[in-house]
């Protein structure tokens, strides 16, 4: 008789085994057996079963319907996995039938994709999580800046704004940037120029790249992002990102899953459009990768457009250089080879891309989409040769609370090093002693005298090599006359080095020549321009250039009601509220201050204020203007604020 034998238990309800958790004393069980065999110690074998009949056939049928069902559902599959593989085939006919010349490129890509990946480190092996303080003023430590540039799409825009002003997270301001549109675009423009979120920047058509640095000039949130004129936004898609970024302090940027809609905003089925990351054809859902390794060396720009990154990101790095097409992926390549860049961690899409023959993927093939990827990842490979390279540090001896930790990769030194992969960390006074070409961080350990920056302004003006790292109450002074700064804890100066040699990584080499796009006019409707008047000696002379500013501000008569009032004098300007209250002083570094070298700038301050904006963000206007008005080349102007009440 087999020991496997089945013993029908009369004396118990539940299915056991005979063991000596459940015959304490060892002693065979009470039951009739049917030539069930007992082993010498009384034990039944555990792999005998004991079971009532009738609980006997229910778990048999169940075990039917289960293999039943785990039939179906691998026919499911299946059958989901040959309807992909035909969707494949069609694409691959497809791409094959326009350029044949193309076809082996895309298999092969295509196949590296799904293949395992061994990273191979962009730059040092190491990304930084020593970050900058998010906002130190407690007016900007919760908003989210969002960029909207724009051109020639006038019919998708107004649903594009309306999405990003119907966010659940409400401390938010947008800024639309008009790239030189064409079409009727003023009367939506108009729609929104009196919601106090909405600022709108003008600029000729210099194309993408150009408006998104713009645009980030005048961010001013702990947050930033950026979005497209045809693509909507859910409404909870900045509060889910922007809690991930929250919850961890070292993590840089978070980007999500998102749904491709075509032309009229239904849901995109079908088409080639990343096939490759879709559920299936009939799927507008995009599940982009996990994980950020491929990023800086695969074919493929897998971010995607709904993405949400720290405020210090546009500062330390305000430059789209990219060719259109490629520009982001250059920007997020830079961004991942040396800080934290990871998925939002969930299935949710809160961003909707629109797919259409006019869109960027649309286009690919006019634009010349796959030569530019190409060729941006050749420019990838060399820059990271040049990131996998060691650095020299040359800290200033009076920064002995900035010496960081020994680590690998770098080497501090007080001397100037003469090899190509050198830092200067400095204090501001080194601004005017020590000439330096290279990356450069000047630290602020206190709050600037008027002193300090009469001797260093002229060095304080935006270049690209050039860092300031600030503690919180030297931020406000200093981002006044330079823009590419940030908040620095003082109790963690020690980790500064590390932070500043991976901006440094990110950002360079820097390119000799690069200038910075001009910078755009604000705009606001005929009927919301501030009224200006002028009083002061030589006002008629700049009734005259104003005139010539219609465009921003109308001017009227002395005693007529305005919004600003500007006060002339033998040295300067004090711009004052229609209350009397001075909100602003221009100093020009040559007197008197020249009327057509000043009008303009001066003018697109006052609609920036009306709009809402501050004072250290329309400085750039100045240096522009200041340098390019009339035969004599004047430098830069002064600008700062006053308190309430002070002329």
């Amino acid at each position: 008789m087999s020991k496997n034998a089945r013993i029908w238990s009369s004396s118990s309800r539940c299915c056991a085994v005979a063991s000596t958790r459940h015959s304490h004393h060892g002693a065979a069980l009470n039951a009739r057996t049917t030539g069930a065999s007992f082993t010498a110690s009384g034990r039944v074998p555990t792999t005998t079963r004991i079971l009532r009949p009738d609980i006997a056939a229910t778990l048999s049928g169940t075990r039917s319907r289960v293999t039943a069902w785990a039939r179906v559902r691998i026919a499911f599959k299946l059958l989901r996995v040959l309807q992909k593989l035909g969707w494949y085939g069609w694409l691959a006919a497809e791409r094959l039938r326009r350029d044949p010349r193309t076809f082996p490129g895309a298999v092969g890509r295509a196949l590296r994709a799904r293949l395992p990946h061994r990273r191979t480190a962009p730059g040092s092996g190491t990304r930084c999580s020593v970050l900058p303080l998010d906002a130190p003023g407690a007016a900007s430590s919760e908003r989210v800046s969002v960029v909207l540039p724009v051109f020639d799409q006038a019919d998708l825009l107004p649903e594009a704004i309306e999405s990003v002003l119907a966010q659940s997270h409400r401390d938010l301001e947008l800024i639309v940037v008009d790239d030189g549109s064409t079409d009727p675009i003023e009367p939506v423009l108009s729609d929104h120029a009196g919601d106090p979120r909405v600022r709108i920047l003008r600029q000729p058509n210099l194309g993408l790249p150009a408006a998104l640095t713009n645009g980030f000039r005048f961010a001013s949130g702990a947050f930033a992002t950026w979005t497209s004129a045809d693509n909507v936004l859910e409404p909870d898609m900045l509060a889910r990102l922007r809690a991930r970024l929250r919850a961890d302090l070292g993590l840089t940027m978070v980007y999500a899953d998102y749904r491709a809609i075509d032309a009229a905003g239904r849901p995109l089925r079908g088409g080639d459009f990343r096939p490759l990351q879709r559920a299936g054809p009939d799927s507008p859902v995009i599940r982009l990768p996990r994980a950020t390794e491929r990023l800086n060396t695969g074919p493929d720009n897998f971010i995607g457009p709904c993405f949400l990154y720290r405020g210090f990101v546009p500062r330390v790095l305000p430059d789209w250089r990219g060719a259109l097409g490629v520009e982001d992926w250059d920007y997020w390549m830079r961004l991942n080879a040396t800080f934290r860049i990871e998925h939002l961690g969930d299935d949710a899409t809160p961003y909707r891309y629109r797919w259409h023959p006019n869109s960027l993927n649309g286009r690919a093939d006019r634009i010349r989409l796959l030569d530019k990827a190409q060729e941006l990842m050749r420019t990838e490979r060399t820059r990271a040769r040049w990131r996998a390279a060691p650095w020299t540090v040359a800290l200033d001896p009076e920064l002995t609370e900035c010496r960081p930790a020994p680590a690998p990769h770098v080497t501090v030194s007080g001397r100037v090093p003469e090899q190509a992969r050198s830092l200067r960390i400095d204090a501001p006074e080194r601004l005017a002693d020590t000439p330096w070409e290279g990356p450069r961080v000047v630290v602020w350990t206190e709050e600037p005298t008027e002193a300090v920056l009469a001797r260093v302004a002229p060095l304080l003006f935006d270049s690209p090599e050039v860092l300031h790292a600030c503690v919180p109450e030297a931020l406000d002074v200093v981002r006044t006359r330079a823009a590419r700064s940030v908040a620095w804890p003082r109790d963690a100066l020690s980790e500064l080095a590390e932070f500043a040699i991976a901006w440094a990584d990110a950002a360079g080499p820097f390119p000799a020549g690069r200038d910075a796009p001009p910078l755009p006019s604000p705009w606001l409707p005929p009927g919301q321009r501030p009224r200006v008047r002028v009083a002061g000696a030589g006002a008629s002379e700049w009734y005259r250039s104003f005139a010539l500013t219609r465009e921003f501000v109308e001017v009227v008569p002395l005693h007529a009601e305005v919004d600003f009032e500007v006060g002339l004098s033998g040295t300067g300007l004090v711009l004052r509220s229609g209350a009397g209250r001075s909100v602003a002083t221009i100093t020009p570094a040559l007197a008197p201050p020249r009327p057509e070298a000043l009008a303009a700038p001066v003018a697109r301050l006052l609609v920036w204020l009306r709009m809402g904006g501050r004072v250290e963000e329309a400085r750039p206007w100045f240096r522009e203007d200041a340098a390019a008005a009339g035969p004599r080349t004047d430098p830069p102007p002064v600008v700062s604020r006053c308190l309430p009440g002070r002329d």
